[in-house]
C-alpha cells in the first residue's frame, strides 16, 4: 500500500512540475543606461554630446560610467539641445529613447527589440539603418520629427507607429521595409526613398496621415487583398471609400472617401 501511495504521489508531483514549466514567465526589463559622453555621472541622467555608442565608457548606469551592453535600455539626451553625432559600430537595444533635439546617428545597424521613442518637440535623424524586432512600437511625440535616411527594416510581425497626433516620420531617402504597419497618431512625410510593406493601415485605431510626394511605394502582399487601407476601420476588401492599394501602387490621383493623403 505504501509503495502504491509513493508511486501515485510521485506521478502527481511530476505532473505539477510539468504544468508549472508551461506557465510563461514575464521577461525582465534590462537595466537603463544613460548616454554620458562627458562623464558627468553621479546624480544625473547622463550628459549631452557626441561619441561612439558601442565603444568606450559612454553610458551611466546609476553607479558608474561603463561600456555599452547590447540589449540594455538606452536613454539619450539630458535636456540640452545642440548638434550631436553618435556613431554606431553595430549593436542592439531593448529600447531607445531620444529626449532632446540635435542628435544624428550614423554608422552601423541599430536593432530595437521593444520600442523606439522620440520625445515631444525633439528632432532626431538616423542616417544608419534601424532594425525593428517583431511588434516593436515606434512613438514620435507631439511636435517631434524622426528623420530616417538610412532605412528601417521590420524583422517580422506588424509594427505600430503610435505618436501623439503631430509626431512626424520623415522619409527623404533610404529604404523602409515593413512586414506590416499600423499608422496612428503619426504623420508620415515621404519625399523620397522606397517604402514597401505587407499590411499597411493608415488611421487604423487612431488618426493617421501619409503624405507621399516622392519616392516609391510598393506592397509585398498580393494585389487586391485589402492589405493597404487608408482611414478605414473595417477589414472589408471592397474598393469603396479609401481602400486603395492599387491606386497607391499606380499613384493615380483622385480617391473617393475621407483620405488624407495626396496621391501623386
Amino acid at each position: 500500500m505504501n509503495k502504491i501511495m509513493i508511486k501515485v504521489l510521485t506521478i502527481a508531483t511530476l505532473a505539477v512540475l510539468a504544468s508549472a514549466s508551461l506557465v510563461p514567465t514575464a521577461r525582465a526589463i534590462p537595466p537603463t543606461n544613460y548616454w554620458d559622453p562627458q562623464g558627468v555621472g553621479v546624480g544625473t541622467n547622463g550628459s549631452d554630446g557626441s561619441g561612439t555608442w558601442d565603444s568606450g565608457a559612454n553610458w551611466w548606469n546609476g553607479t558608474a560610467d561603463h561600456a555599452w551592453t547590447p540589449g540594455n535600455v538606452a536613454y539619450i539626451g539630458s535636456g540640452t539641445p545642440g548638434t550631436y553625432n553618435i556613431t554606431i559600430n553595430g549593436t542592439s537595444a531593448y529600447s531607445t529613447t531620444v529626449n532632446n533635439s540635435g542628435y544624428t546617428f550614423s554608422g552601423g545597424n541599430l536593432t530595437n527589440t521593444n520600442s523606439l521613442v522620440v520625445s515631444g518637440n525633439v528632432n532626431v535623424t538616423f542616417n544608419n539603418h534601424v532594425y525593428l524586432s517583431s511588434g516593436v512600437g515606434i512613438t514620435i511625440g507631439n511636435g517631434a520629427t524622426l528623420t530616417s535616411t538610412g532605412g528601417l527594416t521590420s524583422l517580422g510581425g506588424s509594427d505600430t507607429f503610435n505618436g501623439n497626433t503631430t509626431g512626424i516620420l520623415a522619409i527623404p531617402s533610404g529604404t523602409v521595409t515593413l512586414s506590416g504597419a499600423y499608422i496612428m497618431h503619426t504623420i508620415i512625410n515621404q519625399t523620397g526613398g522606397a517604402l514597401s510593406s505587407g499590411e499597411f493601415f493608415v488611421g487604423y485605431g487612431g488618426p493617421g496621415t501619409w503624405n507621399i510626394s516622392g519616392g516609391t511605394a510598393s506592397s509585398t502582399s498580393a494585389v487586391n487583398d485589402g492589405s493597404w487601407r487608408i482611414n478605414s476601420t473595417t477589414s472589408s476588401t471592397s474598393r469603396s471609400g479609401c481602400w486603395n492599394k492599387a491606386i497607391i501602387l499606380t499613384k493615380t490621383a483622385g480617391v473617393a472617401g475621407n483620405c488624407l493623403i495626396p496621391l501623386i
